[in-house]
């Protein structure tokens, strides 16, 4: 599940990469946490709102761990 404060951060996301970015970032917080409910500091930081915008997107480009593979440039996979 997902929590109510979660949920709300998770539909007020722009969603850059569509469906599929958010398919990505459900799936590795399930998979890295390991926990049934999804919480607010389970999101990566941009969706947090911890990071906005452009500088959002390049600290979330320092873990590609929270950053889904098909939102990201040539160039950001080419430094991984």
């Amino acid at each position: 599940g997902v929590e109510p404060d979660a949920m709300e951060r998770l539909a007020k996301y722009d969603w850059p990469g569509n469906i599929r970015e958010l398919r990505n970032v459900i799936e590795r917080i399930m998979i890295l946490e390991n926990k049934e409910r999804i919480e607010v500091r389970d999101l990566p930081a941009g969706i947090r709102g911890d990071a906005r915008g452009a500088d959002g997107r390049a600290r979330m480009a320092q873990n590609p761990a929270v950053m889904p593979v098909g939102t990201m440039t040539l160039e950001e996979l080419e430094k991984l």
